[in-house]
């Protein structure tokens, strides 16, 4: 085939209209048949003349042009329908003149569809019409990187929304760790001392808070250092003279709470410590009183 015939067949698979009519023309020449064609509405209406009418088989003539049209695949329509009459003189308005009186003007007509190439095809005719080597390898290369590229943009359509939801999420992990981290140790104080297992006179290790100003002892401080080192020594007591000293301890820490004054910024947990440590005081005792 000459490169000329190569280029008419690549604009007719590009949806020239002049270029599928030259090559129906061409292709059923040998039948006597003439064909115009003009896109009417996104359909593809296709006349097909002859001096008789037996030429004009309707079940052979469709299937023929059904063929070359698929061979050509053209790109922007793919329903046709086929025309077909007895040739008159030339008629530039031809479409108009049977659609005024189609059951007079044609001996019959029938629509059919054709298939659309898929990207392989297309990519396949671009390269079987080009006119120069270098030519089909550029512009295979560039159709192949443009579909790479919407394959690409497809698949990463819905990712800024994943990411806003994972860090999204993430955020709300930390931050719910952090609150949770934060009420357990501001909660992890030996006030919380009020059921105290068998095994300990505590069951939390109290929080030491600030050291005051050094000279101005705070009686609130003292009572909790003296806790911390009560609820230490009752984890490792193993005789009676060690739960007597920790008894004593917790006795000492109890006293100092009360002397807490009202005006401290944490007297109310203060007086709330009065009772626990004195608790934790009876149930060194106790133990004491095992051995």
């Amino acid at each position: 085939m000459s490169q000329s015939k190569n280029e008419i067949k690549y604009q007719a698979h590009q949806g020239s209209i002049s270029a599928i009519i030259f090559i129906l023309n061409e292709q059923l020449k040998d039948d006597s048949i003439t064909i115009k064609a003009v896109l009417d509405h996104g359909k593809l209406q296709i006349l097909c003349e002859a001096d008789r009418g037996e030429i004009l088989d309707q079940s052979s003539l469709v299937e023929k042009i059904k063929t070359i049209l698929n061979e050509i695949a053209p790109s922007n329509f793919n329903k046709v329908i086929i025309n077909s009459r007895i040739t008159k003189q030339q008629q530039s308005l031809w479409l108009e003149e049977i659609g005024k009186d189609r059951e007079n003007n044609l001996l019959w007509d029938q629509e059919i569809t054709i298939k659309k190439p898929n990207i392989l095809q297309k990519l396949f005719l671009k390269y079987q019409y080009s006119q120069k080597p270098e030519v089909k390898n550029k512009e295979i290369l560039q159709d192949l990187a443009k579909e790479k590229v919407k394959s690409k943009k497809k698949l990463n359509k819905n990712f800024p929304w994943k990411l806003t939801f994972l860090i999204s999420l993430g955020l709300l992990i930390i931050g719910g760790g952090s609150w949770f981290l934060f009420r357990f140790f501001q909660n992890f104080q030996p006030s919380q001392t009020s059921q105290i297992p068998e095994t300990s006179p505590s069951p939390k290790l109290p929080t030491i808070p600030p050291p005051p100003d050094q000279t101005n002892i705070d009686p609130f401080y003292e009572a909790v250092t003296l806790a911390n080192s009560a609820y230490g020594e009752g984890i490792k007591a193993t005789n009676k003279n060690q739960w007597l000293e920790i008894a004593n301890k917790w006795k000492k820490a109890s006293e100092l709470m009360k002397e807490v004054k009202a005006d401290h910024p944490r007297f109310q947990e203060a007086q709330e410590r009065i009772e626990s440590y004195q608790k934790n005081s009876d149930i060194a005792l106790y133990k004491a009183n095992q051995y």
